[in-house]
């Protein structure tokens, strides 16, 4: 199974914030993009989750998951495909509780009730965050809520993930956490697209492009 964004190009009005941008991520693999603040990285990012129009953005060029285009996708369709964590993750947080918080997503796809108990005790256990269950989410520290948004998406099983600048904004003990939790995940099958500036993230990438002026290469170094 694979990701591919296929000459992607986005426009906020006339100008040309990625250029034809093509890549592809394999399920099981880690694929990291890095470049100077400004370059499009989280515009990738907007574009490949499809909400770029919430951004008053034009896309234009093809994003599948194989044979499946995911602009002609349902919801439910898209979300067991493709998970996304934006780098504000923390404003994507509603529910009081954090158990609420991930039963959310599940509940709205219509996912039995029974599995989506299942599915919240299994996203708390592999994100190590079985203690903040019952906890409110307006008391956790930031990296806490970082792991909360982590766990929320993997309620929905999804194949592919988005993670844009994961890292940011936790101390160095959750860094590592999140880092290891990725590799979990590509470890069990899990394609992960991921946006960062930190060394240390990229390191446990399978391959690496940099985005420069909107447009993507190959890292040779």
């Amino acid at each position: 199974m694979k990701l591919i964004v296929d000459s992607l190009t986005v426009k906020f009005k006339n100008r040309i914030i990625l250029d034809k941008v093509s890549l592809q991520v394999v399920a099981g693999e880690i694929v990291a993009v890095v470049g100077p603040n400004g370059s499009g990285k989280s515009t990738l990012c907007t574009a490949v989750a499809g909400v770029s129009q919430n951004y008053g953005l034009s896309t234009f060029g093809s994003i599948r998951i194989d044979d499946k285009e995911l602009s002609n996708l349902s919801i439910h369709e898209r979300c067991s495909l493709l998970g996304v964590i934006f780098q504000n993750s923390d404003n994507f947080l509603f529910s009081q509780y954090v158990e609420d918080e991930l039963r959310f997503a599940p509940e709205n796809l219509c996912v039995p009730r029974k599995e989506i108990e299942t599915r919240i005790k299994e996203a708390l256990e592999f994100a190590g965050i079985e203690y903040l269950r019952h906890r409110k989410i307006q008391e956790l520290s930031g990296g806490e809520k970082k792991l909360v948004s982590i766990a929320s998406v993997l309620t929905m099983k999804s194949k592919f993930l988005i993670a844009d600048e994961i890292t940011s904004g936790v101390d160095e003990e959750r860094k590592v956490q999140i880092r290891k939790i990725l590799g979990s995940l590509a470890e069990d099958g899990v394609g992960i697209l991921m946006v960062s500036h930190n060394k240390s993230d990229i390191e446990i990438a399978d391959r690496i492009y940099v985005l420069k002026d909107g447009m993507l290469h190959d890292r040779t170094d």
